[in-house]
């Protein structure tokens, strides 16, 4: 009789999904050798890494709101007790300070926005940081599947430690390019992933034995940031260079 583990563990992953149990559904998708695991495993961390930066933002305004009514408080309390004049200024900076901490309020009320995949957002961060990070959580899947993943980067560049770009968007496409790297790198394999700044762009090397497929949504993403992606295959050994490259400029919306 044919075994059905694997498809009730995908089946019990979804439902750990439904139930928004993000960490638990994404642990079983990563133990699952199967294509729809890997896709639900990607969906999965993006989740949980949008569901992350709303927690961040959420905790940010709530704090700018309380240091915004401390300020009024202790000003009017001051007034009060005759501590300070209630002279114009003082009271339009007061009127001031409520009236962003009733912004920010109308921030935390309003409805978390549908993410557009095509909407870029510039920040600063360290892309060498960001690439082992990646590195480092697929490690475990590395080890279950007897791949040895490696990565190099130069992080005294400035540019890689202080680039600019939409941090969300390229996580989001590492993840894509190194679970399906280490996902069909046969049992023994490599996947070597190096990283350097030539000729003002960044450019990211993943040496693997993948057929890269999805090659063509890895490009319709990469576009949207300005970068893009190509392969050099080599037929002997079967061990293909993937080579992905960033703009050290960054594309805005």
């Amino acid at each position: 009789m044919k075994e059905h583990g694997g498809e009730n563990r995908l089946l019990h992953a979804i439902d750990l999904a439904l139930a928004s149990d993000w960490s638990e559904a994404k642990a079983l998708a990563e133990s699952i050798d199967n294509p729809i695991a890997d896709r639900l495993f990607l969906l999965l961390s993006d989740i949980e890494e949008r569901e992350a930066a709303r927690t961040f933002q959420l905790a940010n305004i709530r704090h700018e709101i309380g240091n915004a009514l401390s300020i009024a408080q202790a000003n009017l309390e001051a007034i009060i007790d005759g501590l300070l004049e209630p002279t114009e200024a003082r009271l339009n900076a007061l009127l001031a300070a409520l009236g962003s901490a009733s912004s920010m309020l109308d921030e935390l009320r309003r409805p978390a926005q549908t993410n557009d995949e095509n909407i870029v957002r510039i920040e600063t961060f360290n892309l060498c940081a960001l690439i082992s990070a990646h590195v480092a959580g697929l490690a475990r899947l590395a080890a279950a599947k007897d791949v040895q993943l490696t990565y190099a980067c130069d992080t005294n560049n400035p540019q890689t430690a202080t680039y600019r770009g939409d941090g969300a968007h390229v996580g989001r496409i590492l993840r894509n390019v190194l679970v399906n790297a280490v996902r069909y790198t046969p049992p023994g394999g490599t996947v070597a992933v190096r990283c350097s700044a030539v000729d003002a762009r960044v450019r990211l090397e993943i040496k693997d034995h993948l057929s890269h497929s999805n090659v063509a949504v890895l490009n319709k993403m990469l576009r949207v940031i300005g970068g893009e992606a190509h392969i050099d295959r080599h037929e002997g050994n079967g061990e293909n260079l993937m080579t992905v490259t960033l703009p050290l400029e960054p594309v805005h919306p």
